[in-house]
This record gives C-alpha cells, structure tokens and sequence, in this order.
C-alpha cells in the first residue's frame, strides 16, 4: 500500500477517536430534567430498591 493509504487511514481512526472522545466529555455535563412537563416532580422508579423488608429471600 502506498505511504499516502496509511496516513489518511491512521488520521481517519484518530479523527473517529478524537470525536468522540469530545462527545462524550460533552455528554457528561448533560443534565437530564427532573420534572415532568406540567411542573411535577419526576417519581424515582429506584428509591426503594435497596429496601430489604419485603424480601422473601
């Protein structure tokens, strides 16, 4: 292969890991919202995961 295939190959990969390296540093600022659209307050689905009380283990 000649030398020119190899280079735009390696600064393709670098431009893919570069990006998205980028995406997800952005992507760890986003804030999810945490009220529904009439104002409530979201229900969280796991605040009562770790409650051990109705365990019939």
């Amino acid at each position: 292969m000649d030398i020119i295939w190899i280079i735009a190959i390696v600064a393709i990969v670098l431009g893919i890991i570069v990006g998205n390296l980028l995406l997800l540093r952005d992507s760890a600022n986003f804030k999810l919202p945490t009220r529904n659209k009439d104002g409530s307050k979201i229900k969280d689905n796991n605040a009562n995961f770790d409650d051990d009380e109705d365990d019939k283990w």
